[in-house]
């Protein structure tokens, strides 16, 4: 009788699983052209920490070269994060290109071209853990 019921809820699930529907965060990347070169846009989590920036998506995780719109970037999303290892919504134009030869950062790299929006951080803050001295 067991062996049943543990049979029954996996062919539930496994025809549960084909029949979800895709909410919550959406990542896309788009091409657009502008001028000579090929921007995307990037919609994503920005962080950026200790000098380094990174844009992470579903499928997809950048790093982020800085220039004069990640500074501006930097600023909009300070004033939106609850702590600073808070990641915040973004969508951007940007240029991605692999990372340069001999360096140990990401596969691939995003320049900022233009900041289309930046959204407040969804659900709760991140759980702070602190150890003991």
């Amino acid at each position: 009788m067991k062996k049943i019921v543990i049979l029954f809820v996996l062919a539930v699930s496994f025809i549960g699983c084909k029949n979800e529907t895709k909410t919550g965060e959406v990542s896309t990347e788009t091409t657009t052209q502008n001028n000579d070169s090929s921007l995307k846009t990037i919609e994503g989590e920005f962080l950026f920490v200790d000098g380094a920036g990174v844009i992470m998506g579903k499928n997809f995780i950048y790093g982020v070269a800085l220039n004069e719109m990640t500074e501006t970037l930097i600023k909009e999303v300070s004033s939106k994060q609850r702590d600073k290892f808070d990641m915040v919504p973004v969508i951007i134009k940007g240029e991605i290109n692999p990372k340069p030869e001999g360096s140990d950062i990401w596969e691939e790299i995003v320049t900022i071209k233009e900041i289309i929006k930046v959204l407040s951080p969804k659900g709760e803050a991140p759980i702070k853990i602190e150890t003991g001295k």
